[in-house]
Order: C-alpha cells, then structure tokens, then sequence
C-alpha cells in the first residue's frame, strides 16, 4: 500500500518536472521569465500546478483573469519597489559600501541569508549556515566576500536600514546588490515591472491547450503573474555583475601569469 502510493506520488512528480521542463525551452531564454513564479517549482510561493495536478482539479476559467493579475502586480511591485528604492538611495548616498575594485583581490564569494539579528551593532556576525566554513577560511588566512541574501520584508524600514547600517559596521566585508547596482539598473527595474504582465500576456498566445496538463499549465501562467516580484530581477541583475566580475577577474589573473 505505502509503495502504491510512493509511486503514484512519484510519477505525478515526474509528469510535473516534464512538464516545466518542455515549457522552459521556449521561455526561459527571455530574462524575465526567470521571475515567474510558474517556472520557479515552488507550489509554497503561488504556483498552483502541483496542487492541482495531485489533487485532479482543473480550475475554472475566470473572466478578465490576465487584467486582473496584472492590476494585483503592479498594486503589489509598485508599493515594495518605493521602498527598495528607499533602502538603495539610503546606501549610496549614506553608508560607504566595498568598492567594485576590492573585488578583484584573491577573494571568495559567499552567498548567504541574512537578517536584524545576523549582525549586530559592533559589526559582529552570526552566521550559522557558514561558521564553519569562515573558521577554516580565517584559520589559512583566506580572504572572502559574504554576498547578502536580506532576509526581512521589505516594508520593515526599522530592521532594514538597522541591518544596512549594521553591514558596514562589520569587520567582514559584507555585499548587496546596492554596492553592485547603478542608477542605470534602477532604469532597468523600472522598464520590468511596467512590462512584465505584457510580455507575459504576448507569451500566452504561443501556448497550446490541448492535453490536461497544458491547460493546468495555461491557467497557472497567467494566475501566478500577481506573485512574481520584481526581487527576483534585481537578483538576476545583481547575479550579471558578479558574474561579470568574476570573469574579469580570471582574465585578469591569467594576464599576470
């Protein structure tokens, strides 16, 4: 019995991942489709398939669905970009963030998840995903760059700005996409969110719905345009210089050699 329904479970897990897996073909080598929530494979962030799929559901059609979700959006990401804007003026202008040439040193990148109590206000870290790692790091004299995933909610300008001050206070030189992103990217962002719901809605027409699964898939890629956030995008970006630094960094080093 437990094994008819590990396998069942099993196979209707596969028949999801397939089902990604050929739709991310055709979308995924446009940039902002990385933002949506369907492709994410995350059922807990707004993605319904998996649910619907388990449970044998097919939701029912909904009028002005697309005008809807995309109201919901851009309600939603307009509100949180004010005060990611807030938060990204307040560390140009006010705090002195590592500088794109310290970068370049024989450094390594760690990304991890930091919050209000992840440093305090002598700058000292707590970061029990990695305290091991920066033992041994600190231990060979190894120089590294934390790369920090802010793990409080935007709206929370108290623990926020408490945790940026915080940042440059410590002894470990800690990296956001603040340090990273110009106001050419804020530009970037912009252009995003007003055309996010759009270049999703062209997208549609392109989709058949002639099996189960692609209607399931239909329905759920216009339903999950209201959760995608223009965060994830910033990440991407954020993602872009690193990488780029990263490889202007090899260059240069075989340079040297």
């Amino acid at each position: 019995m437990i094994k008819k329904v590990h396998d069942k479970i099993s196979n209707i897990y596969k028949e999801y991942d397939n089902l990604i897996d050929l739709k991310s073909e055709s979308f995924l080598n446009h940039n902002y489709f990385h933002s949506h929530i369907t492709f994410s494979r995350n059922h807990l962030i707004g993605s319904e398939i998996l649910i619907n799929l388990i449970k044998k559901k097919y939701p029912k059609k909904k009028y002005f669905h697309f005008i809807q979700r995309a109201i919901l959006f851009y309600l939603r990401n307009i509100y949180h970009f004010i005060h990611w804007l807030i938060y990204f003026i307040y560390a140009k202008l006010l705090l002195k963030g590592i500088k794109y040439d310290e970068c370049y040193k024989n450094k390594i990148f760690i990304q991890t998840f930091l919050n209000s109590n992840s440093v305090d206000r002598r700058g000292n870290l707590t970061d029990n995903f990695f305290a091991e790692l920066y033992n041994y790091l600190n231990s060979k004299s190894q120089g590294y760059i934390i790369i920090a995933n802010i793990f409080e909610k935007i709206t929370n300008f108290k623990k926020r700005i408490k945790l940026l001050k915080n940042f440059k206070k410590s002894k470990k030189q800690i990296l956001t996409e603040f340090d990273c992103l110009s106001f050419v990217d804020i530009v970037k962002i912009l252009v995003f969110i007003i055309s996010f719901p759009l270049v999703t809605l062209s997208r549609k027409f392109t989709l058949k719905s002639r099996s189960y699964l692609d209607r399931l898939f239909y329905y759920d890629y216009i339903n999950s345009i209201s959760n995608a956030s223009f965060l994830t995008y910033v990440q991407f970006l954020f993602a872009k210089k690193l990488t780029k630094l990263i490889k202007q960094k090899k260059n240069k080093n075989n340079f040297m050699e």
